[in-house]
């Protein structure tokens, strides 16, 4: 995650030795600061979920100015080691808002599998929100303000694009040797661009879709992530 080897060589000896450390301050404000212009889309990685331990903790926020008066979506995709999606989700968080996000509780809860999600990956892409919310005189049922599937449940949902030239700022805590003895690690590593084009949210969507639709079948409704908490 960390462009420079020798700052990546010494957190790592810090992780080793079972410090408590956090990749923030310095580092998150100019090393990663480019990566996030431009660029709906990013990735960071999460491990130990489910398995006992502390629970990991992932915060959002929306770097646009307070006075913008301009919601954005949060689109979330959840997927295991296999590069399966296992649960997706899109949550609503206003500008200079941030949400904070239980690991364990809201986004590897319910994988659509019904296994143990423990490990995998958490892509992101900023949308604009639903238009037609607030237009609809008498909104239909399944008129959603954010639809991570973009319109596969609902026609009113499909008015959704990834926000070129906007991003949100993700961090997500990593518990890196949760059993020690001695201590537990933990770093906190901000979301990392992707770069990729903006057709790739079409086929994020798709697949969210057959993520949720088989997820309905079961007793118990899986493959549907949670949307964390705003903090005020």
């Amino acid at each position: 995650m960390f462009r420079n080897g020798a700052i990546k060589a010494a957190l790592g000896v810090l992780a080793s030795a079972g410090l408590v450390f956090f990749a923030i301050g310095t580092y998150a404000g100019t090393a990663f600061a480019d990566n996030f212009d431009e660029d709906p889309f990013s990735v960071n990685y999460f491990q130990n979920a489910q398995t006992g331990g502390p629970d990991d903790t992932m915060r959002m926020v929306d770097p646009d100015a307070y006075n913008s008066d301009v919601d954005a979506c949060a689109n979330i995709y959840v997927f295991d080691p296999a590069e399966e999606m296992e649960e997706c989700c899109a949550c609503p968080i206003t500008p200079s808002g941030r949400l904070d996000f239980s690991v364990n509780k809201q986004l590897t809860a319910l994988p659509v599998t019904g296994g143990t999600l423990s490990s995998g990956t958490i892509k992101i892409v900023r949308t604009n929100v639903n238009p037609l919310y607030f237009v609809i005189e008498a909104p239909a049922d399944g008129v959603l303000l954010c639809d991570p599937t973009n319109g596969a449940h609902n026609p009113f949902n499909h008015e959704f694009e990834p926000a070129v030239g906007a991003s949100l700022l993700t961090w997500l805590t990593h518990d890196l040797n949760r059993f020690a003895s001695n201590g537990t690690a933990v770093s906190e590593q901000e979301f990392q661009s992707t770069g990729e084009p903006t057709s790739d949210y079409a086929v994020l969507t798709d697949e969210c879709a057959t993520t949720q639709n088989s997820g309905g079948s079961y007793p118990t409704a899986s493959g549907i992530c949670g949307c964390g908490t705003e903090v005020p």
